[in-house]
């Protein structure tokens, strides 16, 4: 079975840790890190996306683009039992627009609104 709820960007282990790892491109840990959350994901059938493996700066971060949200549906929709045609419905009633309607871009905030 998939997860009851959506996915947000990876969290640093210690919860009250805040920052970025700073990890560089060739880094071997970051390395070992993404796959680890791609094989996460693709086992909880849901296609992984840059956003879902890797932290944001903060690495404390609820929210992800619409597309990290709906590529979650079938996952969710399948171990809420629900139909995912409402699943997708929900997500799309959660997108919060750009600030102004410009700045910024849309986003989904996991802890807030999805459940």
């Amino acid at each position: 079975a998939g997860p009851r709820w959506f996915q947000g960007r990876p969290d640093p282990d210690n919860p009250l840790a805040s920052g970025a790892q700073n990890y560089g491109p060739k880094s071997k840990r970051l390395l070992d890190f993404a796959r680890a959350q791609v094989k996460r994901l693709e086992k909880e059938g849901i296609a992984p996306r840059s956003a879902l493996v890797t932290g944001s700066g903060s690495g404390l971060d609820p929210a992800i683009t619409p597309a990290d949200a709906y590529v979650q549906v079938g996952a969710v929709a399948a171990a809420d039992h629900l139909p995912p045609a409402a699943v997708r419905h929900l997500v799309s009633t959660h997108v919060v627009g750009a600030y102004f309607g410009f700045l910024g871009a849309p986003y989904v905030n996991v802890l807030r609104s999805c459940r």
